[in-house]
């Protein structure tokens, strides 16, 4: 299952191979994750090889393809506020930084939520098709909780680092 993560602390190389390496045979590198970048995880290569698959944003915005060590890789709930709500149990919350859309599990959007309101989660799954979509279970809008089970869906090509450019903010 993909899921949205962060890179925990270190500079990280992304291959463009399964094998992790450079070589003569190999594409270049296709980019790098610092510490605090958020980036989609596909799942591991194998079930005996640990080797990330992941969807990343490159230094010239674009959600491309690479493989990484799987060290220092958190789910990106992790980096939110960790609440209790009655609406929806304990969740981890994220405030929006610009307008995004909420949309079903079909990826039809719903309707646009606004920055600065509230969207809650639990697993940090990715969209089945659309991997960009985080599963939600909640919204926070003119300071009401609202019940939803589905997406809202990020735009990693506007930043991708979690303490100043992505979509949500820990807060």
């Amino acid at each position: 299952m993909s899921y949205h993560a962060r890179n925990k602390g270190g500079l990280k190389k992304v291959y463009s191979n399964t094998a992790l390496s450079d070589g003569i045979d190999c594409n270049p590198s296709p980019g790098k994750l610092y510490t605090g970048e958020g980036f989609i995880v596909l799942g591991p290569v194998s079930s005996v090889n640990p080797t990330l698959e992941i969807y990343f944003r490159n230094s010239s915005g674009k959600l491309v393809k690479g493989f990484i060590e799987p060290s220092n890789v958190e789910n990106m709930i992790y980096s939110g506020v960790k609440v209790n709500s009655s609406v929806v149990g304990t969740n981890y919350r994220f405030k929006l930084r610009r307008n995004l859309s909420i949309v079903d599990k079909n990826n039809y959007v719903q309707f646009v939520l606004n920055a600065g309101n509230y969207i809650y989660t639990n697993t940090g799954t990715a969209g089945k098709t659309q991997k960009e979509n985080l599963a939600i279970n909640a919204y926070k809008k003119d300071g009401k909780i609202t019940y939803y089970n589905g997406f809202v869906r990020l735009h990693y090509s506007a930043g991708s680092m979690l303490s100043s450019n992505f979509d949500l903010i820990a807060e």
